[in-house]
């Protein structure tokens, strides 16, 4: 996530992994996961400036 207007990450299909389930397929199962950044500090703050 860098640039101007970036404030979200979406992951489509992220396999679940250690697991015995099963889809009716037989494949491993998988999730959609969504991160939107409510707020931020800024980076110079990260940056130790």
């Amino acid at each position: 996530m860098t640039g101007k207007g970036l404030n979200a990450l979406r992951i489509e299909r992220l396999p679940i992994t250690d697991t015995n389930l099963k889809t009716i397929n037989g494949d491993a199962p998988t999730v959609d996961l969504s991160f939107q950044l409510l707020s931020s500090e800024g980076w110079t703050k990260w940056k130790g400036t």
